[in-house]
């Protein structure tokens, strides 16, 4: 009976070991997942940025002073 005992020991020890590296497995792929999606979070941010600023330099530039495009070679016709 002891030997049987401590062969499902050893089994259970050999099973635990493998639960946790699976649950670490899974608790790295989720980090990887996080990170990846902070990144796109922040480089939508940042392309968002970028879009707006060049809209304000098309509005300040384009639309407001229309003569100071003309004097800048801008085909203000094929442009809008």
């Amino acid at each position: 009976i002891t030997s049987n005992s401590s062969s499902d020991t050893t089994s259970e020890v050999a099973t635990n070991q493998t639960t946790t590296q699976d649950q670490r497995r899974v608790d790295d792929r989720k980090k990887k997942v996080r990170e990846q999606r902070g990144c796109v979070i922040t480089e939508l941010l940042q392309t968002e940025r970028d879009y707006r600023m060049n809209l304000e330099v098309c509005a300040n530039i384009f639309l407001t002073d229309r003569e100071e495009g003309v004097k800048n070679g801008i085909d203000l016709g094929r442009l809008f």
